[in-house]
């Protein structure tokens, strides 16, 4: 009969239960550092998209969401004692329109994103030289990226796979900020202009920090 302990584990059973612990303790620091490779993945891309960005901006983290229109607002941990103010735009760490600054508090904001129709800009084909449209999300979608470009010239070529980027008319966004690819097209009922449906560039509901542009 084999020997017990006096806990009444043998020495077997002892090793086959420290061995397992050792297995688990081994899985889970090759999961921490998985998790800290891809943090660290994660914030060389932003860095490395820094430079790029041609506008002055500062970086702010999402602290919560509108909890019944979450894809339309964000709530930002900075306010108006770090320089955040009213209408200002906000984008994507790698430089992709998310929204603008709609509410402003002394320590936190609100931002509204491109999804919700009170955020209305001019965008334009970025191939094309022709005269811009307007992005809005003016039907209902299962897809939160998707929003529509309308009132473009019915004499634009618009394909799938262009890309849209702001057209700096209005003065609400700078230019060229991209925004999103072109999914399809078609004539307006009136056939006075062009209508596309556009799938953001930007996934809102993945975002964790974000960049509000001070100075454009």
């Amino acid at each position: 009969q084999a020997a017990s302990t006096e806990s009444g584990i043998s020495p077997k059973n002892q090793m086959l239960g420290q061995a397992v612990q050792e297995d688990l303790a081994v899985a889970g620091m090759k999961l921490e550092l998985a998790q800290l490779r891809a943090e660290n993945q994660r914030l060389r891309e932003k860095l490395n998209w820094e430079p790029r960005i041609p506008w002055k901006s500062t970086m702010v983290e999402i602290v919560g969401h509108d909890a019944f229109n979450w894809w339309r607002r964000i709530k930002l941990n900075q306010g108006s004692e770090r320089g955040i103010r009213f209408n200002q735009p906000v984008i994507s760490s790698e430089g992709q329109l998310v929204g603008r600054i709609s509410e402003v508090g002394p320590k936190t904001s609100w931002a509204v994103l491109v999804g919700d129709p009170n955020c209305r800009f001019s965008a334009l084909i970025k191939d094309s030289r022709n005269q811009g449209g307007i992005v809005a999300p003016r039907q209902f979608n299962t897809d939160y990226r998707i929003v529509e470009l309308t009132y473009l010239p019915n004499d634009v070529d618009v394909r799938p796979g262009q890309m849209v980027v702001t057209s700096g008319l209005g003065g609400a966004f700078p230019k060229e900020i991209p925004v999103g690819m072109v999914e399809d097209s078609w004539l307006s009922r009136d056939g006075l202009f062009i209508e596309a449906r556009v799938k953001l560039h930007a996934d809102l509901n993945q975002l964790e920090e974000v960049r509000v542009l001070t100075e454009y």
